[in-house]
């Protein structure tokens, strides 16, 4: 029969088995629900972070694509709005949109792109609501090479309302200055004077 030193040892044999155990599922569990979570978002750009050169295919304007560069020429600002013919909200708040390219017409870039999910014609749908001066373009996945929130590079397909942390329904706005700096994002609609301020502030950058 086995001593009692040795039903002892046994028992704490049997305790740290448990002890690794549990340890190995609180790591995994950690590991699947936060670290690998972030390495997936690990890409998305924030306020702060500079935008890796784009092109996006346009409705409107001279053709073809437009390019957004980290050095713009003759632009101090660029402005996104991510909306879709389908979103009220969106529709309803581009009208400021107009407003604004028009009246910094010299120092911004209003694009206006439009979400993946297509419904209807959108071309025709910008044409008849008589939207001048805003450039119109479409997102779409796209291959993009990006420093990671660990200062990797890395490259990845995704689309540009992914990529700039578009969570949710549109519409969201997002304003780059000239160095190619993201210094404002807002998810959901937003009103002309909050816009305005957003873009002054990023002159003033």
């Amino acid at each position: 029969m086995p001593t009692n030193d040795v039903k002892s040892r046994n028992r704490i044999l049997i305790i740290v088995a448990w002890i690794i155990a549990a340890a190995v599922l609180v790591t995994a569990l950690v590991y699947f629900n936060f670290i690998e979570k972030d390495a997936d978002k690990s890409h998305v750009l924030a306020v702060g972070d500079k935008v890796p050169d784009f092109s996006v295919s346009t409705y409107n304007g001279d053709g073809g694509d437009y390019v957004f560069s980290q050095t713009p020429e003759n632009v101090e600002v660029t402005v996104i709005n991510f909306w879709a013919t389908w979103c009220g909200p969106c529709v309803m708040e581009l009208p400021d949109f107009v407003k604004l390219q028009k009246k910094y017409s010299d120092k911004i870039k209003t694009v206006a792109i439009h979400g993946d999910y297509i419904d209807e014609d959108v071309s025709a749908f910008i044409n008849k609501q008589g939207w001048d001066g805003v450039l119109f373009a479409q997102d779409e996945t796209k291959q993009f090479t990006v420093k990671n929130n660990y200062g990797i590079t890395e490259s990845f397909e995704d689309t540009l309302y992914n990529l700039f942390g578009g969570t949710g329904p549109l519409p969201m706005t997002v304003i780059i200055d000239s160095d190619g700096v993201i210094t404002f994002r807002r998810i959901g609609s937003i009103d002309y004077k909050s816009l305005e301020d957003a873009v002054l502030n990023a002159l003033n950058n």
